[in-house]
């Protein structure tokens, strides 16, 4: 088993803001005493690609979002100040996701520590949900894309979302 983790791309929020960034120091620090766990079993992931983005996000908005140029409107929507660390631990976020699926389907569990940004549509932000990149959308973009064979009908399992979210309008229709 691999277990992704990116807290240590933290993101300078403003006091008091509701983003709970510690809890992923926290989460990671909790498993890292558990007694199962071997050292080679922790690993920081990639930076999703431009090219990964692409799959489930206009590129414009890609590029918008990485250069600091989305509009007042989209960074409420996100509930972020833009930074550069928010681009860095947002693309950190996605490969995490991307590549815990990865290990999920070659030896049969991936884990993922990071999260908490993953609600966006392909080309803006789910208010209230701190939206920047669709890690879901992403990684079952990029599923496709590796394994051409895998069936389409595939399922994200998310602990923390009760709900259908955004990441289901990332993916436009496949043909057969």
């Amino acid at each position: 088993m691999k277990i992704f983790y990116t807290d240590q791309y933290v993101l300078p929020l403003p006091p008091g803001h509701r983003f709970p960034m510690r809890k992923y120091g926290e989460l990671r620090e909790r498993v890292t005493r558990a007694p199962w766990l071997a050292a080679d079993m922790l690993h920081e992931p990639h930076a999703a690609t431009d090219v990964e983005l692409a799959r489930a996000h206009c590129i414009q908005y890609v590029r918008r979002m990485q250069s600091g140029e989305l509009d007042d409107k989209a960074m409420r929507r996100i509930g972020f100040p833009w930074t550069l660390e928010m681009v860095e631990r947002s693309r950190r976020s996605s490969g995490a996701t991307m590549e815990a699926c990865f290990v999920a389907l070659d030896e049969g569990c991936g884990v993922n520590l990071a999260g908490g940004t993953h609600h966006a549509f392909r080309d803006f932000g789910e208010p209230g949900h701190w939206p920047i990149l669709a890690h879901i959308g992403l990684t079952s973009a990029a599923t496709f894309s590796r394994f051409p064979g895998f069936n389409d009908e595939a399922m994200p399992i998310s602990t923390r979302t009760p709900r259908q979210s955004s990441s289901s309008t990332c993916n436009p229709p496949r043909s057969k």
